[in-house]
C-alpha cells in the first residue's frame, strides 16, 4: 500500500508541479491514474515480492529477489478466490520457489 500511496504523491506533486510540462491531456490521464490507484489502494488486499522476502528471513529461508517475484506470479496465477491467501499460502510458495532443483 506504501508504494501505491507514493506513487499517487508523486503523480499529484507533477500535476501541481510549475515545471511540469504536461499538456491538458496528459494531466487528465494523471488524474485518471490516481483516481485508479486509490480506488485500489481504499480497498485491496496486496501482497508483495517485500512481504515474500521478509516471510521467508523470519522463517530462516534464504529468497532471491528473482525467487520471491517468482513466488508472487506464480500464487497470484493459481489462486483459488474461495479460499484466499494468507501467510500459509506464502510459507508453500516460499517453499516451493526455495528448494533445490531436482537432478
Amino acid at each position: 500500500m506504501y508504494a501505491i500511496d507514493q506513487v499517487i504523491g508523486t503523480l499529484k506533486f507533477l500535476k501541481r508541479s510549475k515545471k511540469s510540462k504536461l499538456n491538458a491531456y496528459s494531466l487528465n490521464i494523471v488524474e485518471q491514474v490516481c483516481e485508479m490507484l486509490q480506488e485500489i489502494s481504499d480497498g485491496a488486499v496486496l501482497w508483495s515480492v517485500e512481504d515474500f522476502l521478509s516471510r521467508a528471513e523470519e522463517r530462516g529461508v534464504v529468497m532471491s529477489d528473482e525467487q520471491a517475484r517468482c513466488a508472487l506470479r506464480d500464487m497470484v496465477y493459481h489462486h483459488d478466490a474461495s479460499v484466499g491467501i494468507s501467510w500459509d499460502t506464502l510459507d508453500w510458495y516460499i517453499d516451493e520457489h526455495t528448494k533445490p532443483e531436482e537432478e
